[in-house]
């Protein structure tokens, strides 16, 4: 298991705070899924490919064996350190759950030609709009047959653990529906996913500049 606050030093540009902050009138792309949906798997593909520039949301939960802090999902930190970026106000977003805390870092200015892009929980998507008026919501979804079979490969867990992470992603499903602009169903094959949300990235982004000329 990886240390809380362990990362690779390739990832040191995008924990760097001395990047300029994101215009308030920027436009975004909020991605939300339940666990197994796809959604992270999404955001490294975009983040990889150089079409968007990612935001890690912080935690003080431990990463797991797996995990490792990214430059688009979590960036794994100390108690101490959530703390401290609490008090310099660097969030934009913040809430406990499960019993540890989680907050969004205020996002900074993408390199030219990249799309700024974050991960959230559907919970927060108004607050975010609040704040981001031209944020653009797009929920991954997967059908409970395919989120099963996922789940139950990822995590090894009981039948009934298993049975409450489902009921949980089924929840958390029907809540991004109430929110989201666009859904994409990742059935099949993650490339397919992948190549439908740059499409309408390329739409959005497009749609929102013809709005904002000057922004």
């Amino acid at each position: 298991m990886k240390k809380v606050g362990e990362g690779s030093a390739e990832l040191s540009e995008y924990f760097d705070d001395s990047r300029e902050p994101l215009d308030p009138n920027a436009f975004i792309v909020a991605l939300m899924g339940s666990s197994g949906a796809g959604k992270t798997a999404i955001a490294r593909l975009l983040c990889e490919k150089g079409i968007a520039d990612g935001t890690p949301s912080w935690t003080t939960r431990p990463p797991g064996d797996d995990e490792e802090s990214t430059s688009y999902d979590h960036k794994f930190v100390t108690p101490e350190e959530f703390e401290q970026q609490k008090r310099r106000d660097g969030f934009i977003l913040q809430r406990p759950l499960y019993g540890y805390e989680y907050g969004l870092p205020i996002p900074k200015r993408p390199p030219e030609g990249k799309v700024p892009l974050i991960l959230i929980k559907a919970v927060v998507a108004k607050p975010l709009l609040l704040q981001y008026p031209n944020a653009r919501l797009y929920q991954v979804e997967a059908s409970i047959d395919v989120l099963s079979e996922r789940i139950r490969d990822r995590s090894r867990s009981t039948e009934e653990d298993t049975d409450i992470r489902l009921k949980k992603a089924e929840e958390e499903t029907q809540e991004g529906r109430l929110v989201a602009q666009r859904m994409f169903n990742n059935d099949g094959s993650i490339e397919d996913s992948l190549d439908q949300v740059i499409e309408a990235i390329k739409n959005d982004a497009a749609e929102y500049r013809s709005r904002s000329p000057l922004l």
